[in-house]
């Protein structure tokens, strides 16, 4: 396709569109849940999602800030070892708060 005055081709348009659209979602997911504490149904409905979708947004973000988290420092300052690579904690942490996604959902 060709591109128009900026140079940017449509595509290149709509794809980023659509993730922009995707990060909006999982966001809008996040926040309408855990924040305004509304239940995963009414969430799907407010953004126009499946149920199944919106629990795979908050499951993703938990996993993500479980991972974020594991790397911080403990109020010393001190490493806490679990953000290791070598540590396989943060591993089995993702993989058990997904599982707590897909139970508590």
């Amino acid at each position: 396709m060709a591109a128009g005055r900026s140079g940017i081709s449509y595509s290149d348009c709509a794809g980023a569109a659509a993730e922009f659209d995707s990060f909006y979602a999982a966001t809008a997911s996040r926040i309408l849940h855990h924040l305004a504490d509304l239940p995963v149904e009414q969430v799907a409905e407010e953004t126009g999602s499946s149920v199944s979708a919106v629990k795979k947004r908050l499951a993703r973000g938990r996993a993500a800030l479980a991972l974020l988290l594991a790397d911080q420092p403990d109020a010393n300052g001190a490493a806490t070892g679990v953000g290791d690579s070598s540590d396989p904690g943060v591993e089995t942490l993702a993989v058990k708060t997904l599982a707590a996604g897909k139970e508590g959902q």
